[in-house]
């Protein structure tokens, strides 16, 4: 039995309220059953219209990361404590293939995302609606999807908070599909289509994409990245800030203490969800 198939049947996950709770999708997007789990506040309560968050995970993890690294029992504490806003946070499965739909036609992650998993947990824990109550959260592979999420849908999430990933132009993304490393995910390729597609490439460039405020429609950005990352994560994001700044586009840039490791992400992912949901007055 895999390690997901037995935390389903001790959450009961069917019925049986829980703070993680797991369940499977038939999913058209890509022709088999898809997971998802659900993380909700302590004491939750039918009926409780909280915002949405959804969080793209990394390369390797899967939707049992939040129990597994401990972050769920971390957002418990901090609402607990009043530190932290009461929210939904949905877990899509993303398995390693970076939440794209496939230059291939093989996979559809990003349909799997935004037209069944989202709105499954939309209906059934009755969040608060989007634009205003629907909100990214990815790291490291999950935060290159969470910005091609938000580039590809303008004015459909209030904000989205970028963890630990590379943020790249056409240029690095051509550097991403032929570097050693990022090739043992696979042939990239497949993913991105090739980088002679000039127009699937613009689409996914924030240095294009992003030029004034208005580009962003709205959407609060968060990115942040550790001062003892992985390799050359730092220079995309420092790019992307420069970028910001010289546009005059708002944004919040922050380098923590720390590398690509979860323990250094659990503060993040709180202050990220607490820039998300402060008021419009406040600063960005």
């Amino acid at each position: 039995m895999t390690r997901l198939a037995v935390l389903m049947l001790l959450t009961g996950c069917a019925t049986t309220p829980a703070r993680m709770i797991y369940r499977q999708l038939d999913s058209r997007a890509m022709g088999k059953p898809m997971s998802y789990a659900v993380y909700t506040p302590p004491r939750f309560a039918p009926g409780e219209q909280l915002p949405l968050f959804v969080f793209l995970h990394g390369g390797g993890d899967d939707v049992t990361c939040l129990e597994e690294e401990g972050v769920a029992a971390y957002l418990d504490r901090e609402i607990d404590g009043g530190r932290l806003p009461r929210v939904i946070v949905l877990v899509p499965e993303g398995d390693r293939g970076f939440w794209a739909n496939w230059a291939d036609g093989t996979h559809r992650y990003e349909d799997w995302v935004l037209g069944e998993a989202m709105p499954a947990a939309m209906q059934r824990w009755g969040t608060q609606r989007c634009p205003a109550g629907c909100h990214l959260l990815g790291i490291s592979m999950g935060a290159n999807g969470a910005l091609r999420f938000a580039l590809a849908h303008p004015g459909l999430f209030g904000s989205a908070a970028l963890l630990s990933g590379p943020i790249l132009d056409a240029r690095g993304m051509e550097w991403m599909m032929q570097n050693w490393f990022m090739r043992t995910f696979g042939r990239l390729d497949r993913v991105f289509g090739s980088t002679s597609d000039q127009r699937r490439m613009w689409r996914a460039d924030p240095f294009q994409r992003w030029r004034s405020a208005e580009d962003l429609a709205g959407l609060r950005l968060f990115f942040a990245h550790g001062d003892d990352d992985r390799p050359g994560l730092a220079e995309t994001n420092v790019a992307l800030h420069q970028h910001l700044e010289a546009h005059g586009i708002p944004h919040r840039y922050l380098v923590f203490h720390g590398g690509h490791r979860w323990a250094d992400w659990q503060p993040v992912l709180a202050e990220a969800i607490r820039a998300a949901l402060a008021p419009t007055s406040a600063p960005r």
